[in-house]
């Protein structure tokens, strides 16, 4: 995997500003993309900040979510009528400074080593470019859609022509849609989050110009960025924001907002 200079910058997350906000994109500059199949990336991020100097990744818990919202995507995107693909890739840590290290937690026991980011990449059918190319597609997307703005802007903000130039090298099919779903949970033990203000820092990151962006959370605020991006035209078709990590197969109201498949034959 390619290596990216690291860059940290702290940016703090208010829950009062950060509403649930969605965008769908409903006109086309040429011929609405055709979807045959959707392929799923899910990040998800959980650090938890205990009463030591270092964080605790605990890697159960974060192998649990990573499953938990994939079903959840996999189960709204097939009532909508899509054809999800069986291949994935599931990651934790994607968007946390690569100097980071956290305690190491397997099976509830201390690891004898720290460990740093990304600390699970899994994937099925996948290349080592493909997974480079989805990774990048994730900096991509991050960076250049903010949650925080208006849902008219996300138009605005992304470029197509660079997403499908990043795309390109992707062994998918140029008709299938992509689908990015990235959380952050991060945690505070009850002892640390008593009558203090905490800034838990360096959770989450974008990517500018090779560099990351850390967001700093107040008292362990989690947040969901979701994308549906299409491989041929680069086009983004779907994105939506939450300030919570709630997506299971039980409970899909996050991805409500997606269009239904029957659109885009």
């Amino acid at each position: 995997m390619h290596k990216i200079p690291v860059l940290l910058f702290l940016l703090i997350i208010l829950h009062a500003c950060t509403p649930k906000q969605f965008y769908v994109k409903k006109e086309f500059n040429g011929k609405k993309p055709v979807i045959e199949k959707v392929f799923i990336a899910v990040e998800f991020a959980s650090l938890k900040d205990d009463v030591g100097k270092l964080w605790d990744f605990d890697e159960e818990y974060n192998l649990n979510y990573q499953d938990k919202i994939y079903q959840g995507a996999k189960t709204a995107l097939e009532a909508k009528g899509y054809h999800v693909l069986p291949s994935y890739l599931k990651t934790s840590g994607l968007m946390i400074d690569r100097n980071y290290e956290a305690e190491h937690y397997k099976n509830k026991k201390l690891q004898e080593k720290l460990i740093s980011p990304p600390f699970i990449i899994r994937s099925t059918d996948l290349t080592d470019t493909d997974i480079d190319v989805l990774i990048d597609i994730h900096y991509e997307l991050y960076n250049t859609i903010s949650p925080s703005i208006a849902a008219k802007t996300h138009d605005y903000q992304h470029n197509s022509h660079q997403s499908k130039k990043i795309l390109s090298p992707l062994t998918l099919a140029d008709n299938t849609a992509i689908l990015i779903v990235s959380a952050n949970k991060p945690r505070v033990s009850a002892i640390k989050n008593i009558g203090i203000g905490l800034l838990s820092a360096g959770l989450v990151a974008g990517a500018t110009s090779g560099a990351y962006i850390g967001v700093t959370t107040l008292h362990g605020i989690p947040t969901t960025n979701s994308y549906l991006i299409h491989k041929g035209s680069g086009e983004l078709l779907w994105s939506n924001f939450s300030g919570a990590v709630n997506i299971s197969p039980k409970t899909t109201s996050f991805f409500s907002t997606i269009p239904e498949a029957e659109g885009f034959k």
